[in-house]
């Protein structure tokens, strides 16, 4: 089986800042976007004991909603604020398969590639322009293996 998909979702806006910090609670942060595209393939092989399913996307942010800890002016204390950063593109490839070696052994894994690039990405406190930065808590691979042995007792 092949297949496609576009689809596009949001994030709604809100308030910038925690409550102790009066100046950034009312702080408004604008609703995020994101349009995604998708190509991929599901297949089983040889008599159906080998499963490979492929997907590559593509996602374009708009006014990408993050949350970092800054400093605040007028105070030692920084906070955590959720700021909107501009635009993210976002590429990637997954692919996970699944083969059945025998009636009692398999084995599993996938791979997952991702690219992440920040456009318009300054941060207005410090006045520090992060453009083309790769957003955080996006590796850029992941994988796994496993292998499963079933002995019937």
């Amino acid at each position: 089986m092949f297949f496609g998909t576009i689809s596009r979702g949001f994030k709604s806006g809100g308030f910038a800042g925690s409550q102790g910090i009066e100046s950034f609670a009312t702080n408004p942060v604008d609703q995020e976007t994101v349009t995604n595209f998708e190509l991929g393939m599901k297949a089983d092989f040889f008599d159906n004991t080998f499963r490979l399913n492929m997907t590559a996307f593509y996602m374009d942010y708009q006014d990408l909603q993050i949350v970092r800890f800054g400093p605040v002016p007028g105070s030692v204390f920084g906070t955590f604020l959720t700021t909107n950063i501009g635009s993210a593109d976002i590429y990637g490839l997954e692919t996970e398969f699944t083969w059945l070696v025998t009636d009692r052994f398999q084995i599993s894994g996938n791979l997952a590639l991702l690219d992440t690039k920040t456009k318009d990405f300054i941060l207005p406190i410090l006045d520090v322009d992060l453009s083309g930065s790769a957003l955080r808590q996006a590796p850029k691979t992941s994988y796994n293996i496993m292998a499963d042995y079933n002995l019937p007792t």
